[in-house]
Formats: structure tokens, C-alpha cells, sequence
């Protein structure tokens, strides 16, 4: 091992993007062609109760267990989350879309300990959560939740406040550990969800060798290490290391604690060529030592200026060269002057390198085959484009407060939302927007007085001399209010309905790709009062889906709801009784699989998971009537990571079929596991 390892920083795992989501969506679809995981917003309602005490009254399900009542004093440690954490325990967000909690969402709570391999609490451990998929627990398809806690002395810890619903994940950061977590937790209404187990384990080591070509070694050369999966979400410009080393005098680094399956290491050097080295362990059970050898030629510096249309010189313009080789990647990052001028070191002359030329108001430019000895290259950039336009409301009067949301317009098709929301204040209701690629567009605007409404497309081209015009006029669209009743016809409180597009269905591939590529849409949602109604104002003319969810039945989805411009429309909505499926998860000697993940689908699209608790007991509540599929995919078994292919087979192998009828509720599944 090496003698000196200098930990100068540390920051969220991040990605190389196109290889590594193929190999990413094919795992994914993989393991998903027979264990059925899914995403979903369990949409349970409820509170918790404040005593007199101070202390807030939960039921504790123990997972899926008996419940009993117990007692958490709220904010026994209210500086808690003040206390100093080493940087490099915790990783930083990025590379996470981070959730807006509504405040009239019904929440509960979770506990849990933070133990290590041998049974010992983990100690100061950072506790983060997430709202996950059941479809794949890569952390690209999770969205943060701003619920945060350290575990104590005894490795204990609680998260108070969290919204109802379902495939929770709770992930553990330690500056001596890989990452811990416990996925498909289950938060219900006014309940401390016990028993989240948080298993501390060593993690991988990455280490090796740097040297020159004559294989002297090389002291003080710097080696970051970057998550490739978690950088696939960011832009270059936004990628970071998760970690830095520096190699010892014998040119020795090591990375300790790795938990992560898709990884890059990048070494650079003064005087020496710069080299990045891929590695995955996808189809693996989980990260593994590896040791890597970097050779590094001397390296050269490239001489560059980037240009505008006009030849003048474009500052802060990030320049990246990339050289692809069968052993490794080269790679160099320059920004330039005030004048465009830039500077690339570290280059290799053995081999040509792709450039790649990044800057607001510009369009992308890449170079291909550039060799240093080509001498100082010049990269002409092409201005993109801009549109001019007004709102207005049905009077002519101009909108004055307003946000516009970017679409994407193709021929024959609705224009489809992108991730681009922009707010305008303008007493005549003008707007710019600009930094636009040349297409076809449509705009969106919005404002709390108004529907939502839409521009006409329009073609975009290069130059601010070129803009185009629009005018967007803002109706005040039309009102659905209602009533929502259970089966008894009593009113139901905190009941979520939604309104979707018509024949909505809400899988969870769709959730994957859009906490994947998230885009501006909007959410148009009410809950319930004390007497069961609700009212949504400004819904923009259309047909539409309305969905009721809460936690006493089944989800209710009602299609063709024709919304009319200034006219308001009544419903009556009443939920159904919902099902319930309970057992257990058991290996082939008849014994339990604790926190073990269990998946329930239908052909319909629905898909849900749970993990059962240390009994190998699950449970799935306020299910539609229909026949169900039932499969174990176990993340470990005995403590120890269980590989895709080999999940796969025993999800396959434990697969049952269940039937229900409305209301009925079905105990004493056994799901068996046959380990290989």
C-alpha cells in the first residue's frame, strides 16, 4: 500500500455518459424482464399528532409488522444536523434532483441503526434519504429528499417529516466505510417505519502505479476518481471528482471505501501526457479491488483561440480534448482569456485528439483529429439563436409577472416540454429568450392568475439579428372541483388528485426516464379538506385523466374529464376498497430472507417493491382488483451482494401468481428462494 495518501477533496460520484447508460439501461432491462421492481408515489395520507409533550405520537410498523405504539421525542438532538462532518464522509449532491416537498402532504417517520460487518455500531455516520425506483436502485433514477440526519453513539438513528409513500432509500456516508443502504422502505401515514438497516462494509480498493514510459515512478502526480453513473445526469462543465490522491514518492495511490460499480480514473502529471483508465463492475456483485498501471509519455501543450462568427475572440469558452485509445483515454480541460486565447497541456503526441468547445450563446463545436504538432489550432463558433415575444390576457392587457417554459416543436406532434423554465418581470409583457439551437420551438406561459398556455410554433435561427416573434395569449382555462368519498360515503381527507393527460398510465419506465432527463412540466394537483372537496383554478381547455390516491383504498383513475374555458365542472368521487397481499420471504430450508427486496407487477404497467423486515415478512396494501405477479430479487443474501444475472434467477424461480378481488385481502404468501 502506498505510504502517503493525500485526501485533498471529495465530492459525489460521476459518469461517462453514453457507454455507460447503454450498459446501464441493458442491465436494467435485464434484471427488469423478470423481477418486476417499480417506481411509485404511494400517494398514503395522514399526520402526525403533537401532545402536549412535545413529543410526536407515532405507530411504529416495525416494517411490516404488529404495530405498537410508541413515543419519539420530535428534535431530542436539535443540532444534530450541525455537527461538524468530515468532507470526505459526505458526499455532495450533485448529480441528484433534489425533491419540493409539498406542505400539505401527510408524513411519517423511519428509524434505524448503522451497524458494520462485524455487529458494531457505526458511529457520526451521515444519513441521507431518497425516493427511489423499484426498477433499479443506480442512483440516476433517485430524487434527494432534504431530510438529513448522524447516527449516535449506539449507530441509531430517525428521520422525522417525510411524505407518505413508497421505495424509499436510506444511504449511509462514513468517512471509514463504502456506502451503506436499505431500499423499498415504506413510509406510512402518522408511523415510525423501525427496523432500516444500514450495513457498513469495507468496500472496494483502487489502487496502482504511476510511472513515465522508462518506468521511473512519479511522485506527486494527482489521481481523481470520478463515478461514472452518477456524472451520466451532468453536463461536462458540472463534473467533479469524487475523490483526489496524490501518488507517493514511489509513484503509489490507493482509493479506499468504493462503493460505486462504474468508475473513471484520470492521472495528470506536470510534464507528462494525462491518461484515464474506465473501469465497471456492472454485472458483478458489487465493486472490486482493481489495480491499475498508468505509463505516462511526456506531455505537450496545444495553443488554441475560439472565435465568433466574426472572427472576434470568445472568453470562458471550455475547451476539452479527448483521445480515445484501446488501453486508456487521454484527456485535457482549458478555459479561455478574454480574447479566446486558450491552452491545453498534457497531450500526447502519438495520437490525434477529438476537441469539443463549449460556451453560453454558442453552439457546440467539436473538432476531430487534432495533433499537437498540427501547431495553434483556431475554433470558429457559431452564435445560437433568440426569440422576441409578448403575453398578454384575452383583453390585450399585457401579462407583467410571468414564467415561460421551453418546447420542443416537431410537425404532426404535440410540442413536448424541456427541462428550460425562465421567469420575466416586464411591464409591457415582453420577453427575450435566448441561447437557442436553431429548430422549432413553442413557448409556454405561465402565470398564478392564468392557465397555462401556449404560443404557436416557430423556427429558430442563428444570430440575435435573426429573432423571431411570438405572442402568447393567457386564458384563464377552467375550474374542476369535486368530492371525494370512500366506499362507506363518508368524506375522505387528504385525498390526492391529480390531473393527468387522458389515458395516462404511470409506469415506472416513464418515472425512470424523467428523473433521468427531468423537463418543466407541470404538476396540477389538489388535495382533499375535512369534508372531502377539493378545487384545482386554471386548468388549461382539454381532455383530461383525473386520479384520486390515499391510504385507506385503492387508487381511483377516471379518464375523458373535459375541461372547458371558463366553466366550472363538478365531480363526485368515490375511492374503491383496496386489497392487501401479506407473507413472507424464505430461502429453500423454509428460514427468512430479512431485508430482502420482494416485487409485485401487473401486465397493466403497475409495479411496486417492498423489503421485508428481519422476520422475511412483507405486505402490499390499497391494490385494484386484477392478477398480480409476486418475485424475490434479493440485493444480498448471507451479508453478501448478489450479482444482476444471479438476482435475476432467483426472481425468476420465486415468481408466484396471485389473484384479488376488491376489498379482499390475501395472507400467508410464501415467496422461496432457491440459492445456487
Amino acid at each position: 500500500m502506498p505510504s502517503k495518501i493525500i485526501m485533498r477533496s471529495s465530492r459525489s460520484p460521476k459518469s461517462s455518459p453514453l457507454p455507460v447508460l447503454l450498459g446501464l439501461f441493458a442491465v436494467v432491462a435485464l434484471i427488469a424482464g423478470g423481477a418486476f421492481f417499480l417506481l411509485d408515489d404511494g400517494g398514503i395520507a395522514g399526520s402526525l399528532e403533537d401532545n402536549s409533550s412535545g413529543a410526536m405520537t407515532l405507530t411504529d410498523d416495525g416494517g411490516n409488522g404488529p404495530s405498537t405504539e410508541v413515543s419519539a421525542v420530535k428534535s431530542a438532538d436539535p443540532d444534530r444536523t450541525k455537527l461538524a462532518v468530515p468532507a470526505s464522509a459526505i458526499r455532495a449532491a450533485a448529480g441528484h434532483l433534489v425533491a419540493a416537498i409539498d406542505p400539505g402532504s401527510p408524513v411519517g417517520a423511519l428509524a434505524g441503526r448503522a451497524i458494520d460487518t462485524d455487529g458494531l455500531p457505526v458511529a457520526d455516520a451521515a444519513v441521507r434519504l431518497y425516493k427511489g425506483s423499484a426498477l433499479t436502485n443506480v442512483s440516476l433514477a433517485r430524487v434527494e429528499l432534504p431530510n438529513f440526519t448522524m447516527t449516535d453513539s449506539k449507530g441509531q438513528f430517525v428521520l422525522e417529516n417525510i411524505p407518505v409513500d413508497r421505495n424509499y432509500v436510506v444511504v449511509g456516508e462514513h468517512i471509514d466505510y463504502a456506502l451503506a443502504e436499505h431500499t423499498g422502505i415504506v413510509v406510512r401515514e402518522g408511523k415510525l417505519t423501525s427496523g432500516v438497516r444500514l450495513l457498513f462494509g469495507p468496500g472496494a480498493t483502487i489502487g496502482g502505479l504511476v510511472t513515465s514510459l522508462a518506468e521511473n515512478p512519479i511522485g506527486e502526480a494527482r489521481v481523481e476518481l470520478y463515478d461514472t453513473v452518477a456524472d451520466a445526469r451532468l453536463k461536462p462543465a458540472d463534473r467533479r471528482p469524487w475523490k483526489i490522491v496524490f501518488t507517493d514518492p514511489y509513484g503509489r495511490f490507493a482509493f479506499e471505501h468504493v462503493s460505486t460499480i462504474s468508475i473513471k480514473v484520470r492521472v495528470e502529471a506536470p510534464g507528462f501526457e494525462s491518461q484515464t483508465h474506465m473501469l465497471s463492475s456492472a454485472l458483478q456483485a458489487g465493486p472490486t479491488d482493481q489495480t491499475l498501471t498508468f505509463r505516462l509519455a511526456n506531455g505537450m501543450e496545444l495553443n488554441g483561440r475560439a472565435v465568433d462568427d466574426f472572427g472576434r475572440g470568445i472568453a470562458n469558452v471550455r475547451v476539452e480534448a479527448n483521445a480515445l485509445k484501446r488501453e486508456y483515454q487521454g484527456n485535457s480541460i482549458a478555459f479561455s482569456d478574454d480574447k479566446g486565447h486558450f491552452l491545453l497541456e498534457g497531450l500526447s503526441t502519438e495520437y490525434p485528439y477529438q476537441l469539443r468547445a463549449e460556451a453560453d450563446g454558442y453552439s457546440t463545436k467539436t473538432v476531430p483529429q487534432v495533433r499537437v504538432a498540427d501547431g495553434t489550432v483556431l475554433i470558429e463558433m457559431q452564435s445560437r439563436g433568440a426569440v422576441n415575444g409578448w403575453v398578454t390576457n384575452s383583453n390585450g392587457h399585457p401579462v407583467t409577472d410571468f414564467a415561460i417554459a421551453l418546447m420542443r416543436a416537431r410537425p404532426g406532434t404535440e410540442p413536448q416540454l424541456m427541462a428550460d423554465l425562465r421567469h420575466f418581470t416586464d411591464s409591457s409583457g415582453e420577453f427575450v429568450f435566448d441561447n437557442l439551437e436553431p429548430g422549432s420551438y413553442a413557448f409556454e406561459a405561465r402565470s398564478p392568475d392564468y392557465a397555462p398556455s401556449r404560443s404557436e410554433a416557430v423556427t429558430v435561427s442563428r444570430g440575435q439579428n435573426q429573432m423571431s416573434e411570438v405572442r402568447i395569449t393567457m386564458l384563464k382555462g377552467g375550474t374542476l372541483k369535486g368530492l371525494v368519498l370512500g366506499s362507506d360515503g363518508k368524506p375522505v381527507h387528504r385525498a390526492l388528485v391529480s390531473v393527468n393527460a387522458n389515458n395516462f398510465v404511470d409506469t415506472p419506465i416513464l418515472k425512470i426516464f424523467a428523473a433521468l432527463a427531468p423537463s418543466a412540466e407541470v404538476v396540477v394537483r389538489a388535495r382533499t379538506n375535512a369534508k372531502g372537496r377539493f378545487q384545482i383554478k386554471h386548468v388549461m381547455p382539454g381532455t383530461y385523466q383525473v386520479a384520486v390516491k390515499h391510504s385507506s383504498a385503492a387508487q381511483l383513475i377516471e379518464n375523458d374529464v373535459v375541461i372547458i374555458e371558463d366553466q366550472t365542472l363538478e365531480l363526485e368521487l368515490r375511492l374503491p376498497v383496496g386489497a392487501a397481499i401479506n407473507g413472507r420471504a424464505l430461502n429453500e430450508n423454509r428460514q427468512p430472507l430479512a431485508f430482502t427486496q420482494v416485487q409485485i407487477n401487473q401486465k397493466t404497467g403497475f409495479a411496486d417493491s417492498v423489503t421485508t423486515d428481519k422476520n422475511g415478512l412483507f405486505g402490499f396494501e390499497n391494490l385494484r382488483e386484477g392478477l398480480y405477479s409476486l418475485s424475490v430479487n434479493p440485493e444480498r443474501l448471507n451479508d453478501k451482494p448478489v450479482a444482476p444475472l444471479v438476482r435475476l434467477v432467483y426472481a425468476t424461480k420465486s415468481r408466484r401468481e396471485v389473484s384479488l378481488r376488491e376489498g379482499q385481502t390475501l395472507d400467508g404468501i410464501d415467496l422461496y428462494v432457491q440459492q445456487q
